[in-house]
């Protein structure tokens, strides 16, 4: 059995808003208060990735 960490719930704009900043990954996840693990648990539930965001733009 996996064991979850506890993620603080961050909307999907403010997620975006920061990818689209040219953030890394790890200075997006400093910047909001959150664990590395929090952020990709968010990018997966999302489904945020290189090719969905080459979409958007």
């Amino acid at each position: 059995m996996k064991r979850r960490a506890r993620c603080p719930e961050i909307p999907k704009e403010t997620l975006l808003e920061n990818i689209f900043q040219g953030l890394k990954d790890r200075e997006i996840a400093e910047r909001l208060g959150i664990s590395l693990s929090c952020l990709h648990k968010y990018k997966r539930l999302y489904g945020i990735n290189k090719r969905s965001l080459r979409k958007q733009l």
